[in-house]
């Protein structure tokens, strides 16, 4: 019984510090300036056309 009560705290503490971890990325802009590099391939070329809707499977074929 000890041991599952020993593995229960570690995993809260594991969850809290993920929280922590998760608020400070958010208050330092982290998490938008992620955001902002994964999408920046969609702003241009052929995935901007798929994104816009004026591709479709015929015109993405070689």
């Amino acid at each position: 019984m000890n041991d599952l009560a020993q593995a229960h705290e570690g995993g809260m503490d594991s969850f809290a510090r993920g929280l922590k971890d998760v608020r400070r990325l958010i208050d330092d802009g982290e998490i938008e300036s992620i955001d902002r590099e994964r999408r920046a391939s969609c702003e241009s070329g052929v995935a901007k056309s798929i994104s816009d809707g004026d591709e479709d499977f015929s015109s993405l074929e070689p």
